[in-house]
């Protein structure tokens, strides 16, 4: 009785699957070489030599049952010519090669055990016999060509892979650069597009700068005219001012002399007050005087 136990690790896990792999393909390529043997030479297989289980299509051990089974098909040693991936193609030379070294073995076993059945067999059967084994031979030397031309097939069609590989690289490397170039294009042309977009802004920026200069020149023409006229105008009041100055200090010689002219007036004013006063009291004197010669007059009468 075997005892399995279950891996704890990944690693095991993965080496425990590929080891029932590999004694599940070792167990189906040893029950399909006893089948072929037996296809070739029939009634030489051993029925107690044979295992007890069988592995089926899908590569799982299944029991044998005693009922008797319909001949196996003959197997397919040619498969479809389908274009496939390098790896696949080294994968199928390096199967086709596993293939004919099996063959190969298979055939020098054939031809031990025609030997031996040769060496206990009579004349005619091991005349029928070797005529037999000369066709099985014969057959199996077609196929080993076929193989070989299936294996130079392959080869033709993995250095066409490769070169399709290769020129598959050269087409990505070229394809790869015209997109670095068309990269560099479309970054020159947003360049270009940015650069005619500042050349039209600058455009407007100096045409716009122009027309304020134009109005700042106008500006410039009416502010100088004005000041021109500026000039005009404070050139007249200055004249107007030396006049005024003039006139000013005529005024004012002017009025010095009405000045002096009034004191002389109130002077002459208080001299004609006093005057008159004076007259007044001579007037008033020589009334009184009259009144005294009057008076003396008529005392005198």
């Amino acid at each position: 009785m075997l005892i399995f136990t279950l891996p704890s690790g990944i690693l095991e896990i993965t080496i425990f699957g590929f080891a029932v792999v590999a004694f599940i393909m070792a167990v189906r390529f040893f029950m399909d070489s006893r089948r072929h043997l037996a296809e070739l030479f029939p009634g030489t297989v051993n029925a107690r030599k044979l295992l007890p289980f069988g592995v089926d299509r899908s590569g799982f051990l299944i029991p044998k049952s005693e009922a008797p089974k319909e001949k196996p098909a003959a197997r397919v040693l040619f498969r479809s010519s389908e274009t496939t991936s390098p790896d696949s193609t080294k994968g199928e030379i390096r199967e086709l090669r596993q293939q004919v070294k099996l063959q190969q073995q298979e055939l020098e076993r054939a031809l031990q055990k025609m030997a031996q059945i040769g060496q206990q067999a009579v004349a005619e059967e091991k005349t029928a016999t070797v005529l037999a084994e000369q066709q099985r031979m014969e057959s199996l030397r077609l196929q080993l060509e076929k193989k070989d031309a299936e294996i130079q097939r392959l080869k033709q069609q993995e250095t066409y892979a490769q070169k399709m590989q290769e020129r598959f690289e050269e087409v990505q490397a070229e394809f790869e650069s015209l997109q670095e170039k068309m990269a560099q294009m479309e970054q020159q042309a947003w360049q270009t597009a940015e650069l005619t977009i500042q050349l039209e802004h600058s455009e407007q920026t100096a045409f716009r700068l122009e027309e304020a200069l134009a109005k700042k020149d106008d500006k410039l023409r009416d502010l100088s005219l004005e000041n021109q006229r500026l000039h005009d105008s404070f050139a007249e009041l200055q004249e107007k001012l030396s006049e005024a100055t003039l006139q000013r200090q005529q005024l004012a010689r002017k009025v010095q002399l009405l000045e002096s002219l009034n004191s002389d007036m109130q002077s002459m004013a208080e001299s004609n007050r006093k005057l008159k006063t004076e007259i007044a009291r001579v007037a008033e004197l020589e009334s009184m005087l009259q009144m005294v010669s009057e008076e003396r007059h008529s005392y005198r009468r």
